[in-house]
């Protein structure tokens, strides 16, 4: 007889699918994606279809149904016969993404690829009927090659499970990001009606996310920027931030966004803005506050390899976020270049905010 398949992805409707299931399990296949729908999520009928299924796949591990499947970029391996999760393109990185939405992960994955941020695994777990994001989680705190865990979350079926993986993550030092949808009457009830998941009460969620050490992303966009910060594995020791700008607006907004967030921006001490002054020839700068200003006329390679250098050797600082002006369209490689430089010399987190829309 020949060797049975390590997986089968079954493309057949709801009325079929666990026909398909049943055989690959007598063949003694490991493991079944069903992307079909038609399953709990639409009523009692579906939910008995979705019990008929469990029961044909006996001891073989199901994803879905009613899931688009599952992406390993790290070994090049895509288990999916959606377009969403075409992946010839996709820079491939420590965050690893599980999703209770088949459309939100294509999403993700198309956000990510158009902002070069590296993917290590992508599952859309969808209904649930087996495996469930805690079984996903638990495989990615082993994972050599995912340093991050990021979830989109529409409700816990088993809370109990995923709040032990979640300490197993928190003790092996990997971050895990969620975004709970749910949050409104509204948001709650589309969650049932889409993947048949209980929503559950928001602020129960809040507890068990604080309880865990899980961080709560506030929007969709913070799904992918928290990840792609903390996969750096840069540590921030305090809440002091220089402001490297040459754009005097954008210094403000982010003034602003620090402050609101708890963060401080003092001004540098007399060393550090003796070592500022220093680099740069003229008046043109102000550089004995914060943000630090160095103008479109000190918009030179050295000075801002040299600006960069200082604020993170500085005592008065514990992260850098830098201002992408004009340059961004201009100039390009000018202030990438420079923070790239800087990063061997320090353990500091960095952080660039491009102000004009400069791809």
């Amino acid at each position: 007889m020949s060797r049975a398949p390590d997986v089968g992805i079954v493309l057949l409707g709801a009325e079929r699918a666990h026909l398909a299931v049943r055989e690959l399990a007598s063949r003694g296949t490991s493991a079944a994606i069903v992307l079909a729908s038609g399953y709990a999520e639409t009523g009692d009928e579906g939910a008995k279809r979705q019990a008929q299924l469990l029961e044909a796949a006996g001891s073989m591990r199901l994803l879905g149904p009613n899931t688009i499947g599952l992406v390993n970029l790290t070994d090049r391996i895509t288990l999916s016969a959606s377009g969403a999760l075409e992946t010839d393109t996709f820079a491939v990185g420590g965050i690893g993404v599980v999703s209770q939405s088949g459309g939100i992960l294509g999403s993700l994955l198309s956000r990510a690829a158009a902002r070069g941020i590296g993917l290590s695994k992508l599952v859309s777990t969808s209904n649930e009927a087996d495996l469930d994001m805690a079984d996903f989680v638990d495989y990615l705190v082993d994972d050599d090659s995912t340093s991050v865990i990021a979830l989109y979350m529409e409700g816990l079926r088993r809370p109990e499970r995923f709040r032990r993986t979640a300490l197993r993550a928190a003790a092996a030092g990997k971050p895990v990001v969620v975004f709970k949808i749910g949050r409104s009457e509204a948001g709650a009830r589309s969650a049932v009606s889409h993947t048949g998941a209980l929503a559950g009460s928001d602020r129960m969620y809040d507890a068990l996310f604080s309880q865990v050490g899980v961080i709560r992303a506030q929007t969709f966009s913070d799904l992918l920027d928290i990840p792609q910060a903390l996969a750096t594995r840069r540590k921030l020791g305090g809440r002091r931030v220089a402001i490297l700008t040459s754009t005097g607006g954008a210094g403000t907004l982010i003034a602003d966004s620090l402050g609101m967030a708890s963060f401080e921006t003092p001004p540098p001490d007399e060393a550090t803005a003796a070592k500022l002054r220093a680099l740069q020839t003229g008046d043109h700068a102000v550089l004995d506050r914060n943000p630090i200003d160095v103008t479109l006329a000190g918009l030179q390679p050295a000075l801002l390899r040299g600006a960069i250098a200082t604020l993170l050797e500085s005592p008065c600082y514990d992260a850098v976020a830098v201002i992408v002006g004009s340059s961004g369209l201009a100039m390009p490689d000018l202030v990438a270049g420079a923070i790239r430089e800087s990063l061997p010399a320090s353990d500091k987190p960095v952080m660039a905010f491009v102000s004009p829309h400069a791809p």
